[in-house]
């Protein structure tokens, strides 16, 4: 079974250490394995021979790599050894949205903060080599233990930013962009599965050292995406940032959550402008993000372009017939991929918005959802993506406008820096003085 997929696949080399070590303990190997790897393997293999979008495969002779996998991946000792061996033969062809996620080991996906089932209500980003929460949920686990945006996390479960970058960057591993692969793999400590312990020590603002450990909580509302990935745990914020002003924010391109984004829209239909927050979103389904495009161009353009292996196909936006035509800005990081990168790009190369934030990591390409025997899952990708201006996305990304890094201290005092310029883009002013602070944070 195939189905059609424009969302984030990071996670695949994200366990491959402990997974390599567990492998050694697991069940010697033997003829029945054998036979299965095989199947599995060879049915890899033609897929994408069959399928990807470059007939070139970038210059690399697809045959040959095959040839240097086969023997290793059909005598590997187990199946986690298998998968860890098929993956590494599949991230040499050097894009995203490639890699073989088992039936037991569904985290091979990425993404915890939208696929984890559990967590502690804290959100975290790798800013200047250092985990800083940049966001707390009210009567979380986090909250309640003291964490603020702003703290400056020295170790979670025992592990230092250093650690979990060296694990983040271990080979094998996806061609993905540095910064999101070890912001997935520092996430992956806050985020997993319900009930489970998490461990954080951090430095408040004043210097001072703290230290918890906390059970994560579960998470309500666990949605269905796509069969072979687990469920997606959804969110989506709408408010007035200003009186005249609109603000949206959501994790993912999910058609659940399509009906409030227009909602939103049409509330804020008379606002002088609408900001639209996708730091973090994950990407998602392309009709969601086609039906919110159309809410936001005033005629017909010529959007997205797809190059796929035998045909390019023109993707050309129509207006709805209501659509909001005031000031838009949208919110980037280094953790906004996928749909949500052709999202903010797409309406950049047309001029439709003014894009804020960090560099996007360049994780845009269509790819196809392909259910294996043995209940494992294929993703592979199959188009690449051009935004109006000829732009390729893959490995580039979207460059902001304004870029603004955010930083501990302006977290801290309650600021947040992206929003802060976005606000300033709507209202016509001067930029905001975005200079950090000195000295940060001081252990006592």
């Amino acid at each position: 079974m195939r189905r059609s997929l424009r969302c984030l696949l990071t996670g695949v080399a994200a366990t491959v250490a402990s997974v390599t070590a567990a492998a050694a303990q697991e069940l010697a190997h033997d003829s029945v394995r054998s036979t299965r790897y095989e199947e599995t393997f060879d049915l890899v293999w033609q897929t994408v021979a069959s399928g990807f979008y470059d007939p070139a495969f970038g210059g690399r002779d697809w045959e040959a790599i095959g040839r240097e996998f086969r023997a290793r991946a059909v005598q590997a000792p187990s199946d986690s050894g298998f998968y860890v061996t098929l993956n590494a033969m599949l991230f040499r062809l050097g894009v995203s949205h490639i890699g073989v996620i088992p039936e037991d080991h569904p985290e091979w996906i990425g993404a915890p903060a939208v696929f984890a089932d559990g967590d502690i209500g804290v959100e975290v980003r790798v800013v200047g080599g250092q985990i800083v929460v940049t966001r707390v949920r009210p009567d979380s686990p986090g909250a309640l233990a003291g964490l603020r945006p702003g703290a400056v996390v020295r170790e979670v479960n025992g592990l230092t930013v250093e650690q979990l970058r060296r694990e983040a960057l271990a080979e094998p591993r996806p061609a993905l962009d540095d910064r999101l692969l070890v912001n997935e793999r520092v996430q992956a400590e806050f985020y997993g599965p319900a009930g489970a312990e998490t461990a954080v020590s951090w430095i408040e603002r004043d210097g001072s050292a703290r230290a918890v450990s906390l059970l994560r909580e579960e998470r309500p509302g666990g949605t269905e995406f796509m069969d072979g990935l687990p469920p997606m745990f959804l969110e989506c914020e709408v408010r007035w940032e200003r009186a005249d002003i609109g603000y949206i924010r959501f994790n993912a391109f999910h058609p659940r959550l399509l009906d409030r984004i227009l909602a939103a829209l049409d509330e804020f239909q008379r606002a002088a402008g609408v900001i639209i927050d996708v730091r973090g979103n994950v990407g998602g389904a392309i009709g969601v993000r086609r039906a919110l495009v159309e809410r936001l161009v005033p005629e017909a353009v010529p959007f997205w372009t797809y190059r796929y292996r035998d045909r390019t196909e023109e993707l050309v936006v129509e207006p709805a017939s209501t659509t909001y035509g005031g000031t838009l800005v949208v919110l980037t990081d280094a953790m906004s991929a996928s749909s949500a990168e052709e999202f903010a790009g797409g309406l950049q190369a047309i001029g439709r918005a003014t894009v804020v934030g960090v560099r996007t990591p360049g994780n845009v390409l269509v790819a196809e959802v392909v259910q294996l025997p043995y209940g494992a899952t294929l993703v592979f990708p199959v188009a690449e993506t051009r935004v109006a201006d000829g732009t390729v996305l893959e490995g580039r990304g979207v460059i902001p406008d304004h870029p603004v890094a955010l930083t501990p201290e302006s977290l801290a005092e309650g600021r947040d820096l992206h929003l802060e310029v976005a606000v300033a883009v709507v209202e016509g002013r001067a930029l905001p003085t975005l200079e950090p602070a000195s000295s940060w944070p001081r252990q006592r």
